[in-house]
């Protein structure tokens, strides 16, 4: 019996790597020729900046700071990039193999099906769709990135809840959602999907239930005291909640727009419309998702309503925000995803061809988007314009050969600042500190003109010597 367990053991461990290691390496395909050339740029540098070196400041943050959409646990990771810089591409190569989890758990969330190849097709969305390039271009996506792998792992729990019901796995899956109050405010997600299996198995135990309903209840009630309290003691700068109906209705056109990889405002990145072609991709994912709730409400409603429920939880506070991204719309992708999968697995057994030609139109529909979407991201998104301000202020340090200097100083510096963190980029090429003075008017300060000095202008993306005249 041991025997047995044990042979069973290496063989899921040999397919988890196996799909691990196909997902990693279309990942690199796609994108390793860019990525090579690629610098960290805007939100990289400051997470990098604002890393967490030791335990003792990270359980400290985590018990007392609440401000924030990003949490502790990403900013105490980024301080293990630290080592690999100035090579950024050994730290994308890195940050690749996370990413690289996520279609490799959804791989076994989808559970098994009659023809492996439309799992991979199905998957295989993941690494075309605009959804993700932010995921795979920036390590600054790591809280995302986590979260969604906490989500997906709780989703193999709602999934196989039957099987997974003793207090062991209550207690280990509790503990993931803990883990996921310190990485994001996303952990909505995952404690949604929590309390649900919960709820749907407190027939079989009801002690076991309600103890691990009330624990995580507690939690968020304390979390969220505590984040209100920290919200209304500081002033929000970047993100913050906006309670205006036509603010919040324009978040759900964009959200779902994006769910249907349509390119509707400048966040997509994408400027170029293709007036034909675009409408038939969004309209293909439409009809494609329409088309899986109405059939999994008729075939199985439990299911649909509770994954219902769970896009409902992944969407609910991007519609308040001032400002949301196509980045935050992973987790409501990857949950219709998988109950995309649910309803295919369904179809398969009595209608193989249908389910053959849906999951090929998906595929298809999803990877026209890469052709389309990927080379306008790849140049106009701010993402790509951040990187390219990085890439220009590198070229003009090499070529001024700026060892030689103590200090940076640059003026006129506006949209090159984000791209760069205000020249703090230099501390990040070399083991030498610099002494970098950023400033937005065009004349420097009397400070900046030592022979130790190295002075630059910055034009939108590029950097020029800067003149004194």
């Amino acid at each position: 019996m041991k025997r047995e367990k044990y042979h069973q053991f290496i063989k899921k461990l040999l397919k988890f790597l196996s799909i691990f290691s196909f997902s990693y390496f279309f990942f690199l395909i796609l994108n390793a020729n860019y990525l090579k050339k690629w610098s960290l740029s805007g939100d990289d540098l400051f997470s990098l900046t604002a890393s967490i070196s030791d335990l003792n400041n990270l359980f400290y943050n985590i018990l007392h700071s609440f401000s924030g959409q990003y949490r502790h646990i990403t900013y105490f990771l980024f301080h293990f990039y630290k080592p690999l810089t100035p090579n950024f591409f050994s730290i994308f190569l890195v940050h690749l193999a996370l990413v690289s989890l996520i279609p490799t758990i959804l791989f076994f969330v989808m559970g098994k099906y009659k023809h492996f190849w439309l799992k991979i097709l199905i998957i295989s969305s993941i690494f075309v769709t605009p959804i993700f390039y932010y995921h795979t271009y920036t390590i600054s996506s790591l809280a995302n990135v986590l979260i969604s792998i906490i989500t997906l792992i709780l989703l193999y729990y709602f999934e196989n809840r039957k099987k997974l019901k003793s207090w062991k796995y209550s207690i280990a899956f509790f503990s993931l959602v803990l883990l996921s109050f310190a990485i994001k405010e996303t952990f909505i997600v995952p404690l949604t999907i929590y309390c649900s299996a919960q709820l749907l198995n407190i027939k079989e135990n009801k002690i076991k239930g309600i103890i691990f309903l009330i624990l995580p209840t507690i939690v968020f009630i304390l979390y969220f005291l505590a984040r209100q309290n920290s919200y209304s003691q500081n002033t929000a700068s970047d993100y913050y909640f906006v309670f205006d109906f036509m603010h919040n209705i324009n978040n759900i056109l964009d959200i779902t727009a994006w769910l249907i990889n349509y390119p509707r405002g400048w966040q997509f990145g994408a400027p170029i419309r293709y007036p034909i072609i675009q409408p038939l991709i969004s309209l293909v994912n439409l009809s494609v998702f329409s088309f899986v709730i109405v059939y999994g409400i008729i075939k199985n409603k439990l299911e649909t309503f509770s994954y219902l429920l769970f896009i409902l939880a992944s969407l609910i506070l991007f519609i308040f925000l001032n400002n949301a991204h196509l980045f935050y719309i992973d987790l409501p992708f990857l949950l219709m995803i998988v109950l995309f999968s649910t309803m295919i697995k369904s179809i398969e057994g009595n209608y193989l061809k249908v389910s053959q030609i849906l999951v090929a139109v998906f595929f298809i529909a999803n990877l026209t988007n890469l052709v389309l979407i990927k080379p306008q991201w790849l140049r106009y998104s701010f993402v790509a314009n951040a990187n390219k301000s990085a890439i220009n202020y590198r070229k003009i340090l090499e070529s001024n050969d700026y060892q030689k200097y103590d200090q940076i100083c640059i003026s006129d510096h506006h949209r090159g600042g984000f791209g760069t963190e205000d020249g703090n980029l230099v501390n990040y090429l070399s083991e030498k500190r610099f002494t970098v003075i950023s400033v937005k008017d065009s004349i420097l300060p009397n400070k900046c003109f030592t022979q130790n000095t190295l002075r630059l202008k910055n034009d939108a993306w590029s950097y020029s010597l800067y003149n004194q005249n």
